[in-house]
């Protein structure tokens, strides 16, 4: 329980759609979060936000990105880590595999197996002050 005019912190670490190839890797994982409770969607971001405005005042800040260079393995662990995968059966994350290999295969047509991507994760970071209700 927070004290009267407490403040609340959220962040969370989304892979940064702005790469073409991150938001057609992201194509094949978005209709599997309909059922998934934890969730970084639009749709269940504005939920989340809905249900803490009625509590706190939200300053949001989306503005932190960092960046590494993963090899093509790598990538494919990371998307594999998220729990929506790794709560999948065998066959979705069989086709997982096979919607990332032709990912990888439209946007990095040369690449050689040793070779590091640009990936990225962009961090929204909110502070929400409770508002006090008499």
């Amino acid at each position: 329980m927070l004290t009267p005019a407490g403040s609340l912190g959220m962040i969370w670490a989304m892979p940064d759609e702005s790469l073409p190839w991150v938001k057609d890797v992201l194509a094949f994982i978005r209709p599997l979060e309909k059922d998934f409770k934890c969730t970084i969607s639009e749709e269940t971001m504005g939920k989340v936000f809905k249900e803490v405005g009625e509590h706190f005042t939200v300053e949001k800040d989306s503005s932190m990105k960092t960046s590494w260079q993963l090899t093509y393995d790598g990538c494919y662990k990371y998307f594999m880590s998220k729990g929506i995968m790794q709560s999948s059966t065998d066959e979705i994350k069989a086709q997982f595999k096979t919607w990332f290999d032709d990912v990888m295969r439209k946007h990095f047509p040369e690449r050689k197996e040793s070779e590091l991507l640009n990936f990225s994760l962009v961090y929204l970071i909110c502070w929400c002050r409770k508002i006090n209700k008499k």
